[in-house]
Parts: C-alpha cells; structure tokens; sequence
C-alpha cells in the first residue's frame, strides 16, 4: 500500500543523465508523475491518523508538488510558455486556496 511513496520519490528524482541514456523524454512528464504517485502514498500513509484534513492538505500537496515540477519546464528557453504559467498560477492559487481554507 506504501509502495507509491518509493516510487514516486524515485520517478520526481529521477536523475537527467540517466534519463537521458534511458530516452525518457520529456523529463518533467517523470516528474509528474513522480509527484503525483509521492502526495498519493503520502496521503496513504497519513489517511488512518488525521481522516478530516487529509483530503484538503493532500490536495495543496499535490498543487504544489505539481507547480514545483511544470515551473521549471514553463520558464525554460527564451521564451516562457503561457499556457503551463497560465497552469502555474492556478495550481499556485489552488495551493493558497487550500492552506487558507478552515477546518470548521
């Protein structure tokens, strides 16, 4: 059942050079997904201690997680792309959103 945490770690760190030797491309599809799978076993791992507030703080965990992996891909080049920070900046407030939110 906690296997994801493992996983996910492994794919969101995954490292370039070897991603490159494998061909896995583009690298920050591996580290969604990396994500993705992290903030799932996170929240598996946390469901039987606190069953109230997990969905909302596994929820920010994931905008942020995901925000942290698409930023670095929508600033690189010359030219930022406008549609992954349009993505960005919705996860971001997503995220604000959520840690903001009260538990009542």
């Amino acid at each position: 059942m906690l296997h994801f945490l493992p996983v996910g770690l492994l794919l969101y760190f995954f490292p370039d050079t070897l991603a490159v030797m494998l061909g896995i491309h583009p690298m920050w599809l591996a580290r969604l997904s990396g994500a993705a799978l992290m903030a799932w076993g996170i929240m598996l791992a946390l469901a039987p201690r606190w069953p109230h507030t997990l969905l909302r703080w596994g929820m920010v965990l994931v905008n942020l997680l995901t925000l942290a992996t698409l930023l670095p891909a929508a600033l690189k080049g010359a030219e930022p792309h406008a549609a992954l920070l349009v993505v960005c900046t919705l996860l971001g407030a997503a995220a604000v959103a959520g840690i903001m939110a009260t538990d009542g």
